[in-house]
């Protein structure tokens, strides 16, 4: 490629010098090492970004440029593609927040063209539903109680952001279902709502918004959420909006965290950097608020919360057990009796795999139930990962 970018800028000089022999010619003086990858096409999201990172060695590159392509973030942005969440009252349509993993991706999605399409769009992706990683990174660490790390600015905060939910996600992936995304979504609501709320605030003197912000919301979860009650993000994305009891509270603690983030402890001059330490929000929740006795209702009990989230795992396993037997169902006999008899020849397959595909082989005398086509699409993919349907 930049031979032939060369050899375009020289043919001008050297108008005789074209096509394969015009390059030839440039090639012999100008021979550089060349490196080949060859990625599969299952999986370019995950190794091209690696590649990428592992081969600029010679220059700092942040990991976090890189992080965009995690898996986790490729699951958020199919959730925000499909989750559809209930209009607000006094709203027509329902709609869906637009996750950007990548920058440009909301202005290369929407129509360029006015027209019922792009107004289409603009009704399901709402600009104001627009939000990005380093925004996602600020909604949950301000509600996990990293204040302090959001005020530290977003590249910073969401590099700890990246470490950490890297860590998790190689524990297990299971915990960020649509569920997940969904309560993600209550917290970018708080978050917004706050936004616009401290600047109308009478005690507010402008500045330190976004420290103001964010420790309002980390002690707000703070006070929240314990032993037997959590706070109820459900509520919130179901009706996509703040209750008012919730608004209150919030404000109360807005006006608090205005006071510990304009006021550090003496020798210090700089709140800004007072805000970005750990002692800051050691005092933010140190402070006893008086919540209005309607706080309660923001409020759910701990199994409750629990309750929801197993009842999201099993409608997960149903759908994916339904879709899973109708992919078998759809492949046919015909071809799990080759998968059959090409894993037999060459004595890739467990008892368990050869009983479940003697079933789909079967079809539709006999059907597959969910766990065994799960089973079955597991065993093709190991198959192929061997060498199946390989010419």
């Amino acid at each position: 490629m930049a031979a032939e970018f060369a050899l375009q800028h020289l043919s001008r000089f050297e108008p005789d010098l074209q096509g394969d022999e015009g390059l030839d010619h440039f090639a012999r003086g100008f021979i550089r090492d060349a490196k080949l990858t060859v990625v599969s096409p299952a999986k370019p999201e995950e190794i091209v970004p690696k590649i990428s990172e592992y081969a600029n060695t010679q220059n700092k590159v942040n990991a976090a440029d890189f992080f965009a392509n995690h898996p986790f973030h490729i699951r958020m942005e199919q959730f925000s593609r499909d989750v559809i969440f209930t209009a607000r009252d006094g709203e027509r349509h329902d709609s869906k927040w637009f996750y950007e993993r990548s920058r440009g991706q909301f202005i290369n999605a929407r129509p360029k063209v006015k027209g019922k399409t792009q107004a289409s769009f603009d009704i399901e992706f709402p600009k104001a539903q627009l939000f990005s990683k380093t925004d996602l990174a600020k909604f949950e660490f301000s509600a996990a109680g990293q204040p302090h790390i959001v005020s530290r600015g977003a590249q910073k905060n969401f590099a700890e952001f990246a470490k950490e939910i890297g860590e998790a996600w190689a524990k297990s992936d299971a915990r960020y279902d649509e569920l997940w995304y969904r309560r993600l979504i209550s917290k970018a609501i708080i978050f917004r709502w706050l936004e616009t709320e401290v600047p109308k605030q009478p005690w507010y003197e402008g500045g330190y918004r976004a420290n103001i912000v964010t420790y309002s919301m980390a002690k707000l979860f703070h006070d929240a959420n314990g032993e037997k009650q959590v706070l109820d993000l459900d509520a919130i994305w179901r009706r996509q909006s703040v209750p008012e009891a919730l608004q209150r509270a919030l404000l109360l603690a807005a006006a608090e965290a205005h006071d510990v983030v304009t006021h550090p402890p003496a020798g210090v001059r700089n709140m800004s950097e007072w805000a970005k330490q750990q002692a800051c929000w050691n005092g933010m929740k140190g402070r006893t608020l008086d919540y209005d006795d309607d706080f309660e209702t923001c409020l759910i009990l701990v199994e409750t919360a629990r309750t929801a989230k197993r009842d999201e795992k099993a409608k997960k396993a149903m759908t994916e057990g339904i879709n899973a037997q109708s992919e078998v169902v759809t492949l046919g006999a015909d071809f799990w009796k080759v998968l059959l008899a090409w894993g037999r020849e060459r004595k890739r397959l467990t008892p368990k795999d050869q009983q479940i595909l003697e079933v789909c082989a079967s079809i539709p005398r006999r059907l597959p139930s969910d766990l065994q086509s799960r089973h079955a699409l597991d065993a093709l993919a190991r198959m192929r990962d061997q060498g199946f349907g390989d010419g």
